[in-house]
């Protein structure tokens, strides 16, 4: 698990797999966004078994957005594995995401990524 200080999650279609969620983004020139970590989380999703995974906010912190992707840190997704659902968690300390991968592929890495905020 990393966490991060800031980050940017893209929202839309890239290439030939889905990414979700939520966007913030802050100029470098204006220093880290106050009261907000990012923790970016890896795992793998196995073929013909869809799956749930909850990136999990620090002790003190509540989840604000999130988001995820195909392919393990940088996107690289495939049209046999993607993301089909991503929400905050039921008790809003993280993210929760679904995944799915073909029967047909092999074990495919995500990466899901949560914005935690100091309430």
């Amino acid at each position: 698990m990393k966490t991060k200080a800031l980050a940017t999650l893209a929202i839309g279609t890239l290439g030939f797999g889905t990414v979700i969620g939520t966007s913030m983004v802050a100029s470098a020139a204006q220093g880290a966004v106050p009261r907000y970590v990012v923790v970016q989380k890896s795992f793998t999703g196995q073929p013909a078994t869809p799956r749930n995974f909850t990136v999990s906010c620090p002790r003190g912190r509540t989840a604000v957005g999130g988001g995820a992707h195909a392919g393990q840190g940088s996107f690289s997704g495939s049209p046999d594995a993607g993301v089909f659902a991503s929400d905050i968690s039921s008790n809003r300390r993280g993210w929760t995401v679904s995944v799915f991968v073909g029967a047909s592929f092999g074990p495919t890495a995500f990466t899901a990524d949560v914005i935690c905020a100091t309430p």
